[in-house]
């Protein structure tokens, strides 16, 4: 679970990979969130349908247990800021979802029932990832009727303005110190 914060969690691959029941599976994931280890965030739908049947994205309570029991081979400091974010937007009392269509937003916001912000997580922003993350995000908040968009990123400042869209990419200590900004 360590290893695969801010993933896609796949309970299908996961119980084949350990050969358990499904079952067996589902109470350990429970008990991993009774003992406040890992977080799963839902996809964000209308429909209860879709939303069962959605994989959900696993956080760790502490981003301590990414970087010291997860496995990677090379650094993925996006992951561990996007695990970050997650903490301070629970902390902050946020109810908290993904988008994912075309593309994937990691968070959208949601507060009286309808989607209020669209937030991307992203070491930086570059040619290589611009379409991945942008699209995400835009995505996203053209779908719940977004002005603007946040993308956090490492050390990045800058607004930009796509059709009628604004997004403000921010580093994430500046986020984290000015969040009414």
């Amino acid at each position: 679970m360590a290893s695969n914060a801010g993933k896609l969690l796949s309970l299908s691959k996961t119980k084949n990979v350990h050969k358990i029941s499904i079952n067996t599976l589902q109470d350990y994931l429970s008990d991993l969130e009774l003992a406040y280890l890992f977080i799963y965030v839902d996809k964000y739908s209308a429909s209860i349908k879709e939303k069962t049947a959605s994989q959900s994205k696993v956080y760790a309570i502490d981003t301590g247990l990414v970087n010291t029991i997860g496995f990677r081979v090379s650094s993925d400091i996006s992951r561990v800021l996007e695990n970050l974010v997650f903490l301070e937007l629970k902390r902050a009392g946020k109810e908290i979802y993904y988008h994912r269509e075309k593309f994937e937003c990691d968070f959208v916001l949601r507060e009286r029932r309808e989607i209020v912000e669209a937030v991307q997580v992203t070491k930086k922003l570059f040619d290589g990832n611009e379409k991945r993350e942008l699209g995400g995000l835009l995505e996203a908040m053209k779908k719940y009727k977004l002005k603007e968009g946040l993308v956090l990123t490492d050390s990045q400042f800058e607004d930009r303005v796509v059709g009628k869209k604004r997004i403000r990419i921010r580093p994430i200590w500046f986020w984290l110190l000015n969040k009414d900004e």
